[in-house]
Parts: structure tokens; C-alpha cells; sequence
């Protein structure tokens, strides 16, 4: 899958996945250290006026078996039945549309996330860069509770907030 090809006019459908952005999830370790880990595929589909990009559209679908980290003992961890549980549940989900409120260096994106079979509300901040060279960085940052999704091994070591972040470079404006 690639970014549809041509310039953002109005509304435009763009389709990426790891190739062309990047998604990633983070929580602290004891309270000090971020760690960070990744989804070395993901698809995404996105409707997006560049002019409005406060009626976007997003969704999401990432495989919970192809988590990254440097740290193999990491990669087992997280793949395993305390955490993403991937051989039980494949997929992690997310569907949500801008609020309306804000503009292109601010807006909130809210929808509902799929993770180990359980389904919970979420809300991202959003970020659409100017254009540069062609292309603008769309980005949006959001957290989540992981206990709320039955992640609840390691409390005492691994934080309770993750946060989930996605990063893309779309072909707008010039």
C-alpha cells in the first residue's frame, strides 16, 4: 500500500502504511525511562481536505504480532498473553473523526480503539504541518489506560499510560 498519488485538493482519500509513516507506542519504565516500541505493519486510511483538516477521517489497523523493539526479550513480552496477547487477538484497531474544533496546528480526533478484543473510546491530538517540498507531516498523539484493555502484568515496573503516536508525510500543497 502507498500514499495515493497526486496533490491534496478538498477532500482526498490517502491509504499508507509502514512504508510511508510510522506508529508507534510508548510507556514509562519505573516511573523514569520512556520506551518506545513499534508496528512494523500497519494500514491506514485517511479522508482529509488540507484546507479543513478538522473533518478528517481515520482508521486504523495495525497486526499486534509485528511489535518492534531492540530487545528481543521486549518483543516476546509485549507479543505475549499479558500484553497484546497477538496469537489470540491479531489486530488492534481504530476508527475516529476530527471533532470540528481547532484548526491545522491543533485538532482533536476521536473514535474508539480495538485492543485484545476490548473496545474503549479515544482521543488523539492532531497536527497538520504547513507544506513543504510537497508534502505536509500529519501527526497525531494520544494516551491510553492499558489496564483498561486487561494489559495489567508488570504494574509495578511498567506505567499504566500508553502512548500511542503515529507520524505520516502526505503529498499536499507545494
Amino acid at each position: 500500500m502507498t500514499v495515493l498519488a497526486g496533490r491534496a485538493t478538498a477532500q482526498t482519500q490517502f491509504a499508507f502504511d509502514q512504508a510511508h509513516g510510522r506508529l508507534t507506542f510508548s510507556a514509562r519504565v519505573m516511573g523514569l525511562i520512556g520506551a518506545t516500541s513499534a508496528f512494523s505493519r500497519f494500514r491506514c486510511r485517511m479522508t482529509l481536505d488540507p484546507a479543513r483538516p478538522t473533518a478528517a477521517r481515520i482508521a486504523i489497523e495495525a497486526e499486534a504480532g509485528s511489535i518492534e523493539n531492540d530487545r528481543e526479550s521486549v518483543v516476546a513480552m509485549l507479543r505475549g498473553p499479558e500484553w497484546f496477547d497477538a496469537a489470540r487477538h491479531p489486530v488492534v484497531r481504530f476508527e475516529g473523526a476530527a471533532t470540528g474544533a481547532g484548526d491545522a496546528a491543533r485538532f482533536l480526533v476521536a473514535g474508539i480503539i480495538t485492543l485484545r478484543g476490548v473496545t474503549r473510546p479515544a482521543a488523539f491530538d492532531a497536527t497538520l504541518g504547513a507544506p513543504r517540498q510537497g508534502a505536509a507531516l500529519f501527526s497525531a498523539t494520544g494516551a491510553i489506560s492499558r489496564g483498561e484493555f486487561g494489559m495489567v502484568a508488570d504494574r509495578f515496573t511498567i506505567g499504566d499510560r500508553v502512548v500511542l503516536a503515529l507520524e505520516v508525510r502526505l503529498p499536499i500543497g507545494g
